[in-house]
């Protein structure tokens, strides 16, 4: 949470935390954050895996795949 903290705060990109910073308005370094509250989406969870064409995809990765599959198909 430290280096998502420095580096937002450095304007280097921004973090998805599941919960607020206990040290909330500054970074470690006192640079300052701004957080926004997210609403639900009113769609549904999608899971999406992105694979090099020319890389093939290991048994565990696949298997990984075909489980968010089968989840994301039944909670539509």
């Amino acid at each position: 949470m430290i280096l998502v903290s420095a580096m937002v705060g450095r304007g280097l990109g921004y973090g998805l935390l599941m919960r607020r910073p206990n040290n909330a308005q500054v970074s470690v370094e006192g640079r300052p954050l701004a957080f926004r509250e997210l609403k639900t989406p009113n769609f549904p969870i999608a899971v999406v895996a992105i694979t090099p064409h020319s890389v093939r995809i290991p048994a565990r990765v696949q298997a990984l795949i075909e489980h968010c599959r089968c989840a994301t198909a039944e909670s539509w």
